[in-house]
């Protein structure tokens, strides 16, 4: 699964009129083994297997406000 640490817009590649927000609960030393980096960006972001994900997550909420 993808994941950045802040909303992203078209301009980033995430299209879609709505932001699915998810705290996945994981220490920074286990979470920088699935961080993508990449020069020039102005945020982080993660390749996080489900099965990760799914058992380090509290909740989900869904915001539309910051569809772009």
């Amino acid at each position: 699964m993808w994941f950045s640490d802040e909303p992203l817009d078209a301009n980033e590649g995430a299209f879609g009129d709505v932001l699915l927000k998810m705290d996945v609960n994981l220490p920074d030393e286990q979470i920088g083994l699935y961080e993508w980096i990449k020069e020039g960006k102005g945020f982080r972001e993660f390749l996080i297997p489900a099965d990760v994900v799914n058992t380090h997550t509290n909740g989900l909420a869904v915001e539309e406000e910051h569809a772009a």
